[in-house]
């Protein structure tokens, strides 16, 4: 069966003493596709798989666009930027939507049910997500509950703002989105009236934490010196 809607996904270690060991590891050039995962409606809790390399773990993710689209086909998605906001209209993403995921993927978003039923928590997050962004005009219940916990995060002296802001009243460079970004995609074949390099639907994503590449470097060195 096939889906419209938002979607994406791919693997990152969730959760470490509350901190991200790892993001994930989408090049431009690759082709994605989506899983269908969590959620009842249109959008997300999606899964993202990467085709061009298979090493590169899925990760669950949510769209943060509603006017395009995404669908299910093996042919997939061509990722064109790993960027702060999507595209083609270059749409900056909100501070309080990267609070959000990212308190999703850390697993750590109060309210947020991470079992196997879990679609109402999924569509209650991908509501106040598109209402983030401008693309649905009021929420309501759990979406309304977690709207103001990012505002409150975001804001002088919240927890969000504590752990990026820089510390005078404000954030530096793209330090308010944490380690979240937007993956830009466009489609890889012609299908469904769209052709090839149509917009897609973007899919939030993360990158490495500060620190985290060079932790990995030194596990790399250690791991080289006890083989020899």
């Amino acid at each position: 069966m096939r889906k419209w809607g938002l979607i994406i996904g791919v693997g990152a270690s969730l959760v470490c003493g509350g901190s991200i060991a790892l993001g994930d590891n989408e090049h431009v050039g690759d082709i994605v596709r989506f899983i269908d995962a969590a959620g009842s409606g249109p959008g997300g809790e999606f899964e993202l798989d990467n085709l061009s390399r298979a090493s590169v773990a899925n990760f669950r993710t949510f769209c943060i666009q509603r006017t395009e689209y995404i669908d299910y086909s093996s042919h997939g998605f061509r990722v064109v930027g790993v960027t702060h906001a999507a595209h083609p209209v270059n749409d900056p993403l909100s501070a309080q939507a990267a609070f959000l995921y990212q308190s999703f993927r850390e697993g750590t978003l109060a309210g947020y049910n991470y079992g196997v039923t879990r679609a109402s928590s999924a569509d209650e997050l991908q509501e106040v997500i598109w209402y983030l962004e401008g693309e649905i005009g009021s929420v309501n219940g759990q979406a309304a509950t977690w709207l103001s916990m990012a505002n409150t995060a975001v804001a002088a002296g919240g927890s969000w703002y504590n752990r990026y802001g820089n510390g005078a009243g404000g954030y530096d460079g793209l330090d308010y989105l944490g380690n979240v970004r937007v993956l830009n995609l466009v489609w890889a074949t012609a299908r469904h009236g769209f052709r090839i390099g149509d917009a897609a639907q973007d899919q939030l994503t993360m990158i490495p934490a500060p620190g985290a590449a060079l932790l990995g470097v030194i596990g790399l060195a250690i791991a080289r010196r006890f083989r020899r």
